[in-house]
C-alpha cells in the first residue's frame, strides 16, 4: 500500500456502515481494508464492495490488518469495550453516536484514548 495511506477498518456492518464506506472510498488518502460484522454474510458483503477483507472477530482484523483508524458502527452497548481494545492497540477510533449509554461509559473511552496518546478519538 503507498506511504500516506490510512488503513481503515469498520466494526459493525448495519445501516450506516455504507455511509462510512463511501465517504472512505471518496478520500484518496484512506483505506477500507477490513470489515467486520458478527453476521459473517453480512461482513462478506460489506468487504466485497469495500475490496478488503471481512472479518466476524474485531481483535483478530486489529492484528491482522495492521489498522490506522477504525470506524465503530455496532450498537452503543458495545462501544466501551470495542472502544478500550481499538485504543489499548494504538488504533485511532471514530465512533457512531451515541458515543455510550452513559456518561461513566464516555468518560472510560475517554481515558482509555488519553492513555493510548491517541490523536483521534472521535464520535459523530
Amino acid at each position: 500500500m503507498p506511504e500516506g495511506i490510512v488503513r481503515v477498518g469498520l466494526i459493525g456492518c448495519g445501516g450506516i456502515a455504507p455511509a462510512h464506506l463511501d465517504a472512505y472510498q471518496l478520500n484518496e488518502k484512506a483505506r477500507v481494508v477490513g470489515v467486520m460484522d458478527v453476521d459473517e454474510s453480512r461482513a462478506a458483503a460489506l468487504a466485497k464492495s469495500a475490496g478488503a477483507t471481512p472479518y466476524t472477530d474485531y481483535l483478530q482484523m486489529i492484528e491482522k490488518e495492521r489498522l490506522d483508524a477504525v470506524s465503530l458502527l455496532t450498537p452503543p452497548s458495545s462501544h466501551r469495550e470495542i472502544a478500550e481494545h481499538v485504543l489499548a492497540a494504538g488504533v485511532h477510533l471514530f465512533a457512531e453516536k451515541p458515543l455510550a449509554w452513559t456518561a461513566a461509559e464516555g468518560q472510560a473511552m475517554a481515558e482509555a484514548a488519553r492513555r493510548a496518546e491517541t490523536r483521534r478519538c472521535r464520535h459523530s
